[in-house]
C-alpha cells in the first residue's frame, strides 16, 4: 500500500488534485482522484512525490478549478492522508469573515456513513462508521449526504456506543432505511 490522498467532494465529479509546497506555487504532483464506491463524496488518489510537510491542495474538474483544501503529509511510507473538505474559494475571496467562517463550519462538522457490519439499521436506528465514545451527538442534527434519505435532516434522540461504533436513534422515522455506505453530516447541537 501507498500514501493515499482523501478529499471531499459533491458526488459524481471527475477529480484531480494538484499539490503544492504549502505558501508557494511550484507545483510537486498532479494526483488523479476516484470517488469511493462504498463511501460517494469522499475521493482518494496515491501520492507519489509528496512526504514529511504540509502542502496546498488545488481541486479541478476538468480545466476548471473547484477548491482548495489542505493536508499534512507525513513520512510513513503507507498511511492515509484527509485533507478537511472541498471548498469554492471563490466565493469567499476578499472576504475575511467568510473565510474564519468556513475554516470554523469545517473544523466542527464530523461527517461518517452508515455501517450494517454489526446491526440491522431501521428508519429509526442506524450503526456508524463514527468511533467516538461520547454523548456528545444526542440532540444534533443529521444531514443524509447520499443514500435514499440524500438531503433530509434529523435530530439524533439516543446515542449509544456498541461493537466499537456509534449507534444514532432520530426522532422522526426517515422515509427510507438506511444502507450500508449511505453518508452524513453532523451539524450540531439543536438546543
Amino acid at each position: 500500500m501507498a500514501k493515499t490522498l482523501e478529499v471531499k467532494a459533491p458526488s459524481g465529479m471527475t477529480l484531480t488534485a494538484e499539490i503544492f509546497m504549502r505558501g508557494g506555487n511550484t507545483l510537486i504532483e498532479t494526483v488523479a482522484l476516484t470517488e469511493k464506491t462504498v463511501a460517494k463524496t469522499i475521493y482518494e488518489g496515491t501520492l507519489a512525490t509528496a512526504s514529511g510537510n504540509n502542502y496546498e491542495v488545488a481541486l479541478k474538474s476538468g480545466a476548471s478549478y473547484i477548491g482548495t483544501d489542505e493536508v499534512y503529509v507525513g513520512t510513513a511510507a503507507t498511511a492515509t492522508y484527509r485533507g478537511r473538505s472541498c471548498v469554492n474559494m471563490d466565493q469567499a475571496a476578499g472576504s475575511e469573515t467568510a473565510a474564519t467562517v468556513i475554516a470554523a463550519i469545517n473544523a466542527a462538522l464530523k461527517t461518517g456513513t452508515v455501517d450494517t457490519g454489526t446491526f440491522s439499521p431501521t428508519t429509526l436506528a442506524f450503526e456508524t462508521s463514527l468511533t467516538q465514545n461520547s454523548d456528545e451527538y444526542t440532540n444534533q442534527a443529521i444531514l443524509w449526504t447520499t443514500g435514499a434519505n440524500a438531503g433530509l435532516t434529523s435530530r439524533i434522540v439516543t446515542y449509544a456506543y456498541a461493537n466499537a461504533k456509534d449507534k444514532f436513534t432520530v426522532g422522526t422515522a426517515l422515509p427510507n432505511t438506511p444502507t450500508s455506505g449511505d453518508a452524513f453530516v453532523i451539524l450540531g447541537r439543536l438546543e
